[in-house]
């Protein structure tokens, strides 16, 4: 797999589900997306590999630190686990919690992708992504419009 084909997620606030995440992700593989990538965070990063994983995508698993979801409850544990057994490739930043790990793990998802899915404004993270070249998509909700690219 190369880097054209990968999308990775990141989360900038809106409120997106899993259902709606599912018919984006079977649009993004009729547009050649064969992978996406995310930090496997509690919310967007998380709910967007279940429903890459759904759409029949492979899914990257990039962790932040070791024992990301221990403080989780049973259930985010058990949807994570599930998802790390499922994934094709998976990395871990760091043995421990920290800053850092959390912005090396976006440096790695922005490296090793073409687009960068954001869910509502992520201003660094936009930056980032223009700087390296990569096709930004940002999904705003609002009242009337559930998903909006």
């Amino acid at each position: 797999m190369n880097n054209s084909n990968i999308c990775s997620v990141f989360s900038g606030g809106a409120i997106v589900t899993e259902e709606e995440l599912t018919e984006f992700f079977i649009s993004m593989k009729d547009k050649g997306i064969k992978a996406v990538a995310s930090n496997c965070e509690r919310g967007f990063p998380l709910t967007a590999l279940s429903a890459a994983d759904k759409a029949g995508l492979d899914i990257i698993a990039v962790m932040p630190y070791e024992g990301q979801p221990d403080s989780w409850n049973e259930e985010l544990r058990k949807k994570y686990y599930r998802l790390h057994l499922k994934a094709t490739t998976r990395f871990m930043i760091s043995t421990y919690r920290s800053k850092d790990c959390y912005i090396l793990a976006d440096e790695l998802l922005l490296s090793m992708c073409s687009t960068a899915v954001i869910a509502g404004s992520s201003p660094n993270i936009q930056k980032a992504a223009e700087e390296m070249g990569k096709e930004t998509i940002n999904i705003h909700t609002t009242d009337n419009v559930r998903v909006k690219v």
